[in-house]
């Protein structure tokens, strides 16, 4: 085991590297051992919720506390500026098939926004915020208009810095509310449970993953009311939304929810446990596939013949047609066994979650399968060879759910699955490893998870990223080239993609690095312009013109008075490259 050192809010392991230059210095191609944390968590910024909520009045949030005064709130209180920023995350940069994005941009997201279990809040000793929970059954929402939102952002030694944010929306433009959309759902109340009944949602949306969509311009999503997945533009527009053709939904229409609905998907997925609908999204980098998974077994786990249940579900979307996807397929496989998770608390099937997912390529999708104080672990599920169910009984009921011996009863073949990450191999990774609901790829044996704390319920801390290193090689992920200065190459490198230039960003140096220093850093070459202040030049004093570059307006570069071009990193962080003709769409 790697040996804890101290357990905090801030845990340092051995074994982790306490700073870097970049984040492309802790990227290897090679497996680890055992699964190792690399380093130091990088943590989010504290961010008011009505800087990407702006439609929320003050009097809205003034309730809840911000700042220092967040680590002494009672358990079962938010805070006004935390953000659950890690309810799913992707990594535009995932060298996966060849596809790539020209910067080393992130995007998450928030889920439906802070709230408290009612039956939960009687069980915190340390919650004073009256009893007016005693009984009820269902969700708290401390800010019953919250809409759910993503951020853009990226990530060096300096930690992470925002871009951009935006919330989803409706196709008038109003905003989506994050509460339930029927009866199927938990019932919503006010702040701490209390009042009366906030009234049902169509429209609301439970906001678990996030994948962009290969278009450049759409990002799907996947939600746990209904369950659905949905596509939504760059401004927040949900575009189309998909749900199971069933009865209990039909409360939800296009009218109702204000954007497009469509009830293609399996009927049985209205048998998702509350709060357990699709967490994991997977989305191919050729645009034509979608899996969606739900986050635990179906079924009411009261029941002794569902109780022991670890079959999780998994559904396959034709999306070749965003316009017109089709529902192509339903599987199956099993999540680990309680005893599988040899420290901490022991567990039972029904604390089992897997909470993201990746696309990887042959019918392989990683997922991260978590359980509160006991760990994490990451498989990669292989769905190439198992048992299509779309037109069995599986599509209604929930027969596999109720048998420990689902293959050989009905002559099935359910997924494989291969673990490539363990965190009981890392001491107290039991409790470090909750509430980790997104992964994102950097290199074939290197992933990022990113936490979603509740917005700073029960003193939750600030969202943050770890770097995981995987004991085996992701399939179907290519090998990461490293930087300049890791291959003792002699000259910056620069590639041309979509007939636009496009460069490839290395982040990590100091606000006033020198261009000479830039390039010699990672073992390039300059021209005699080479010692340009990169900061003076981004400022204007060296009367340089700050454009944009990139098809997607996601980077900052500096045209000289000379005509030439100099390319700085994504969101302003000055990391120099080579100098280059001026593109000429610049």
């Amino acid at each position: 085991m790697t040996r804890l050192i101290s357990f905090t809010a801030v845990t340092l392991f051995a074994l982790r590297v306490s700073a870097a230059s970049s984040i492309e210095s802790l990227l290897t191609n090679t497996p680890a051992e055992k699964s190792t944390i690399l380093v130091d968590p990088y943590k989010f910024p504290d961010t008011d919720v009505r800087k990407y909520n702006p439609f929320l009045s003050e009097s809205e949030v003034s309730a809840y506390p911000g700042g220092n005064a967040c680590n002494s709130i009672d358990d079962g209180q938010i805070c006004r500026d935390r953000p659950a920023y890690g309810s799913g995350v992707h990594y535009l940069n995932t060298p996966v098939n060849g596809n790539t994005f020209p910067f080393p941009v992130w995007i998450s997201h928030t889920d439906r926004g802070p709230n408290q279990d009612c039956e939960e809040l009687g069980e915190n000793p340390n919650y004073n915020q009256g009893t007016e929970w005693e009984g009820r059954v269902g969700k708290g929402f401390p800010i019953p208009r919250f809409a759910p939102s993503v951020f853009s952002w990226t990530l060096d030694s300096n930690g992470v810095k925002l871009i951009k944010n935006f919330s989803l929306k409706k196709s008038n433009g109003d905003q989506i509310l994050g509460r339930s959309n029927t009866g199927n759902d938990d019932v919503n109340y006010g702040e701490a449970c209390r009042g009366n009944t906030l009234p049902l949602t169509p429209d609301g949306i439970d906001f678990e993953d996030i994948h962009p969509h290969p278009d450049g311009i759409h990002f799907w999503g996947s939600d746990e009311y209904s369950p659905s997945v949905f596509i939504f533009d760059a401004s927040g527009k949900v575009k189309l939304r998909l749900v199971p053709n069933h009865p209990v939904l039909a409360n939800l229409t296009t009218a109702s929810a204000g954007y497009p609905i469509k009830k293609i998907l399996p009927s049985v997925l209205v048998s998702r446990r509350q709060n357990r609908g699709f967490e994991n999204l997977a989305v191919s980098y050729d645009g034509k596939t979608l899996w969606a998974v739900l986050q635990s077994p179906m079924g009411n786990k009261s029941l002794d013949e569902i109780k022991p249940s670890i079959v999780i579900r998994a559904v396959k979307v034709d999306i070749s047609d965003i316009n017109n996807p089709k529902y192509v397929g339903l599987y199956a496989f099993e999540g680990s066994k309680p005893e599988e998770y040899t420290v901490g608390k022991k567990i039972k099937p029904a604390d089992l979650k897997f909470s993201a997912g990746q696309y990887l390529g042959g019918g392989q999708i990683l997922l991260l399968e978590r359980a509160d104080n006991a760990g994490l672990k990451l498989y990669v599920v292989d769905f190439s060879r198992a048992t299509n169910l779309k037109g069995s009984i599986h599509e209604s009921d929930v027969t596999l759910e109720k048998t420990r011996t689902g293959e050989a009863d009905f002559g099935i073949k359910y997924a494989t699955k291969k673990k490539v990450f363990d965190s009981d191999d890392i001491e107290g990774g039991d409790k470090y490893f909750t509430k980790m609901e997104g992964v994102a790829i950097l290199s074939p044996t290197v992933v990022a998870t990113v936490t979603d704390n509740d917005f700073g319920l029960n003193q939750g801390g600030r969202s943050q990223v770890d770097l995981l290193h995987l004991t085996s090689k992701l399939p179907h992920v290519k090998d990461v080239v490293l930087p300049k200065s890791y291959q003792k190459h002699s000259t910056c490198a620069f590639k041309t993609c979509a007939g636009k230039s496009c460069f490839h960003v290395l982040p990590g140096l100091a606000d006033n690095a020198l261009a000479k220093d830039a390039c010699e850093l990672y073992g390039g070459k300059l021209a005699a312009t080479s010692l340009i202040n990169l900061k003076a030049v981004l400022s204007g004093a060296a009367k340089g013109k700050i454009v944009w570059v990139g098809g997607s307006k996601v980077g900052y570069g500096v045209v000289l008075k000379s005509g030439k071009l100099w390319w700085s990193s994504a969101a302003n962080k000055y990391s120099a490259l080579c100098e280059v003709p001026k593109p000429a769409n610049c």
